[in-house]
């Protein structure tokens, strides 16, 4: 089922096994999980399908997380994927992460993905946060750039920081 599309992608529920094979190979890509906070180092299928195990519940909410596909005029391909999350148990309130392979880093597609989200949210009256690697500075700047505000800095361990940001549509 799909959440919503924009000019170039298709944001979905992740349902099948072709997705998850994929979706393991984007997990696997070191540069690609720099910026994700995980203690895994590999990820296998039983960890990927345990990850995804929530989603069935959440999807009525239209939380969860989905797979963002990079559609043309040749294919369909999966480019990453969508978290979106009550934060801090207030449904006014929605996290959000985002994880696009690196080969389609620099394109664009992350201010595409975002536009979008916010567009179809826009009529919900939430309050969208993200929290990201201060040394993430793709990341810092395409939120900054579409005016989400700098709500904290969090130290979290060797003079690393944790940087919350936030935006009410």
């Amino acid at each position: 089922m799909m959440l919503f599309t924009t000019k170039n992608l298709k944001i979905e529920r992740i349902v099948s096994e072709k997705d998850f094979d994929i979706l393991l190979q984007i997990h696997n890509c070191k540069e690609t999980m720099q910026w994700i906070p995980t203690n895994i180092k590999h990820w296998n299928s039983k960890q990927l399908v345990k990850k995804y195990q929530k989603n069935n519940e959440m999807y009525e909410l239209n939380l969860g997380m989905y797979k963002i596909s990079l559609e043309t005029e040749k294919n369909t391909e999966i480019i990453g994927e969508l978290l979106l999350q009550n934060y801090n148990h207030n449904t006014q309130a929605i996290e959000i992460g985002y994880l696009i392979h690196k080969k389609y880093w620099k394109q664009g597609f992350g201010t595409e993905l975002l536009i979008g989200l916010e567009e179809f949210l826009k009529d919900k009256e939430v309050e969208l946060i993200a929290q990201l690697y201060e040394e993430n500075t793709a990341s810092r700047r395409l939120l900054e750039k579409l005016d989400f505000n700098l709500l904290t800095k969090d130290s979290i361990e060797n003079k690393k920081y944790k940087l919350t940001y936030s935006k009410k549509l």
